[in-house]
């Protein structure tokens, strides 16, 4: 296990994140891991590494309350303390869930699909949750061969990557056509979603970017 000194060197990333306090983004983040591909939250730390440190009967309390009743379905997660410099930091183990889709409520207090993108949350795309919510039924899909899921395969095949704008705008597809022939591709094994800092965009299978 990464001792505590190692994790503040590493500094945020796609499984590591700080927080000062439990709020509004720590359930979010918890929300983000999960969807994603698991990850800790350091608790008592600020974002410059610093730790402040916290009570932690009532940081974990706090926790615990953000993960029953402010994230649909409730998340799993596992907590260590750590004592460093006469300070408390909870470091919180949230791992990629099983049940996901999981929502948390936004600032509007709407209930949101949120994922970890490097060290930042965002909101997942359509066809995130689409894929998720298919892949935790245990949803397979057939590759059908038809004209339009071929030339779909083709421009992955030739041009690396697609969007489902982009191969919209291409091919005069409907987006919401396109957006689900891409999901099918990615359940028939023949194709993979990324999100980039631009949105997301898909691969051919074997394309790991």
């Amino acid at each position: 296990m990464p001792k505590l000194q190692d994790m503040l060197e590493a500094g945020e990333g796609q499984q590591l994140d700080f927080k000062k306090t439990i709020g509004e983004a720590s359930k979010i983040a918890m929300v983000a891991f999960a969807n994603s591909e698991g990850g800790k939250l350091l608790i008592g730390v600020r974002d410059d590494r610093t730790i402040t440190g916290i009570r932690s009967d009532e940081e974990i309390f706090m926790l615990e309350t953000a993960s029953l009743i402010h994230c649909t379905p409730p998340i799993v997660f596992f907590t260590k303390l750590h004592h460093y410099q006469g300070k408390t930091v909870v470091e919180a183990y949230v791992p990629e869930s099983t049940e996901k889709p999981h929502k948390a409520k936004d600032e509007a207090g709407k209930w949101k699909v949120f994922i970890r993108v490097k060290d930042e949350v965002k909101l997942a795309s359509p066809e995130a949750i689409d894929l998720m919510k298919k892949k935790r039924i245990g949803k397979e899909q057939l590759f059908t061969c038809s004209p339009p899921e071929m030339e779909l395969l083709r421009s992955l095949e030739t041009e690396g990557l697609v969007s489902v704008i982009s191969h919209s705008r291409k091919t005069g597809i409907p987006r919401w056509k396109v957006s689900k022939m891409l999901i099918n591709l990615c359940l028939a094994g023949l194709a993979k979603l990324h999100h980039g800092p631009d949105g997301d965009y898909f691969t051919p299978l074997e394309t790991l970017q």
